[in-house]
C-alpha cells in the first residue's frame, strides 16, 4: 500500500492513513473516556472523603496512595505488554478501573475509600504505558507519535470535561455517587470499545523487510 514504509524499525501505517481507520477512532474515544474518569477522581476524591468525615490531612494521603499504585501499575503493565499483548491488559485495565469508580461511588469507610484508592491507581497507571503500546502493536512506528498525539489530545479532552461534569452534579445532586457511578460506566465502555478494535487487513510487523 502507498501509506506504508517500506521497511525497519520505520514500517507502518502513515497518519494520513490510521485517521481513516475504525481502530484509531475506536481507541481515541476510549481514551477521551480515560481522561474523563482519571481526573474527575483526580480533583474531586479529596473533597468526596472529607464529605464523609476523614480528616482533611488523611484525605490527601488517598492522592499518595493513588500516585505510588500508579507507578506500579505502569511498570507492571509495561513490562508485561510485549508477553501477553497490549489489547488484552488494556481490557482488563479499564475493567478494573470501572471497578474501583463503581466502588468508589458506594464507599463510606476509611479501609473501603483508600482500598478502592489502590485499585484506582493501579489501574490508571497500567492504562498509561498500554496507550503507547497498542498504538504500535496496530500500526506500526512510522506515524507513532503523530498517532499517539491523537489520543493524547483526546485524554485532554475527556479531563477537561469530565471534572467539570463531575463538579456539576455534585452542585446540583449534594452527592458523588452518580457523577463517580458515571465514571464507572464511562470506564466500562472504554473497555468494551478497546475490546471492539480489531487488527488491521494487512499486519505491519515491526522490522519486517519489503
Amino acid at each position: 500500500a502507498g501509506g506504508v514504509a517500506p521497511s525497519g524499525d520505520t514500517a507502518g501505517l502513515l497518519f494520513s492513513d490510521a485517521v481513516r481507520t475504525p481502530q484509531l477512532w475506536l481507541l481515541v474515544i476510549a481514551f477521551a473516556g480515560f481522561g474523563w474518569a482519571v481526573h474527575s477522581v483526580m480533583v474531586h476524591v479529596v473533597v468526596h472523603a472529607t464529605g464523609l468525615g476523614l480528616p482533611p490531612s488523611l484525605a490527601a494521603t488517598i492522592m499518595t496512595a493513588i500516585g505510588a499504585l500508579g507507578v506500579v501499575g505502569r511498570i507492571g503493565t509495561g513490562s508485561l505488554a510485549d508477553r501477553r499483548g497490549a489489547k488484552r491488559l488494556l481490557i482488563t485495565q479499564y475493567g478494573l478501573l470501572a471497578l474501583s469508580l463503581l466502588w468508589l461511588a458506594a464507599a463510606r469507610e476509611t479501609w473501603s475509600i483508600f482500598a478502592c484508592a489502590v485499585v484506582f491507581g493501579f489501574a490508571f497507571g497500567g492504562i498509561v504505558p498500554l496507550n503507547s503500546h497498542i498504538i504500535a502493536d496496530l500500526f506500526g512506528l512510522r506515524a507513532h507519535g503523530a498517532v499517539l498525539g491523537a489520543t493524547g489530545l483526546s485524554i485532554g479532552m475527556g479531563s477537561a470535561i469530565g471534572p467539570v461534569f463531575t463538579g456539576y452534579c455534585y452542585d446540583v445532586l449534594g452527592s458523588y455517587t452518580v457523577p463517580f457511578l458515571t465514571c464507572g460506566a464511562v470506564s466500562a465502555a472504554a473497555a468494551v470499545l478497546v475490546w471492539l478494535v480489531r487488527p488491521l487487513a494487512v499486519e505491519y510487523a515491526r522490522g519486517a523487510a519489503s
